[in-house]
């Protein structure tokens, strides 16, 4: 029964053993919709010939995790190939040149290792799940428009300003949203991060005031500058010109 359910081709084994492999303390987060997206090409295709699952000496695996899923839903044979002397650091150093890791998948990786700047993102976007990624990152480093470069995140470089900040920056966000759905976009929170920042005269409350008051003064923008020209406005609608704040520079020195 083995010999027809193994056979080695190449370097690389064809099995339907899949209780002998295990997932490693690296897993990438699993996403459904991708194993239910490799099911359907495997009905057609079977396994692909060219995309072997990677496993070390431990049959931990090290890449693969959605098509091993896939094939063993589907119970036809997978092929495996073993990777000898591959360490944690190893695999997130070779999972930083693919395309199919994300941000979701690094920050998951480095969180399990014990990074306090990955946990600390991970619980963020727990906590405040209407904030993406992006978002999330520039609410952390608390300055607006600033998020880690792509290497620099990916090698665990990411560094978190003021969790505290962070949060008392989403929750303003969140009570704006209640008016103006649009409030969750980088741009838009870059604009909210600039005033709150960057303008010793800007008083949250008086904006929501006015917000609460006069919703439809407040759209739409593509820019951060262009937000703070709508909230400039907003904010100064009805008041004396003695005591106007200006707003609409605040991004000058970051966005050209």
């Amino acid at each position: 029964m083995a010999q027809n359910q193994e056979k080695q081709v190449s370097s690389i084994y064809k099995t339907m053993f899949y209780d002998r492999y295990k997932f490693n303390s690296l897993q990438r987060i699993i996403k459904e919709w991708h194993v239910r997206d490799l099911m359907e090409k495997m009905k057609i295709h079977g396994f692909a010939t060219n995309k072997a699952i990677s496993v070390n000496e431990k049959n931990e695996i090290i890449d693969g995790h959605h098509r091993y899923l896939a094939a063993r839903n589907l119970k036809i044979p997978m092929l495996v190939q073993v990777c000898k002397g591959m360490t944690e650091d190893d695999i997130l150093e070779a999972n930083q040149d693919q395309l199919n890791w994300d941000k979701h998948d690094f920050t998951n990786t480095y969180a399990k290792k014990g990074n306090p700047n990955y946990v600390a993102l991970k619980d963020f976007m727990e906590k405040y799940p209407k904030f993406k990624m992006t978002q999330s990152l520039i609410l952390l480093v608390n300055e607006p428009n600033a998020h880690p470069k792509t290497k620099v995140f990916q090698s665990g470089g990411f560094k978190v300003g003021s969790v505290k900040k962070a949060e008392e920056f989403a929750k303003k966000i969140e009570e704006i949203g209640k008016y103006f759905p649009k409030a969750y976009t980088g741009k838009f929170i870059s604009a909210v991060i600039c005033c709150e920042t960057r303008c010793k005269e800007f008083v949250f409350s008086e904006f929501m005031d006015k917000l609460v008051k006069f919703p439809d003064k407040l759209t739409p923008s593509i820019t951060t500058k262009g937000y703070l020209e709508k909230f400039e406005d907003l904010y100064n609608y009805h008041r004396s010109k003695k005591h106007h704040i200006k707003l609409s520079n605040l991004s000058a020195d970051f966005e050209k």
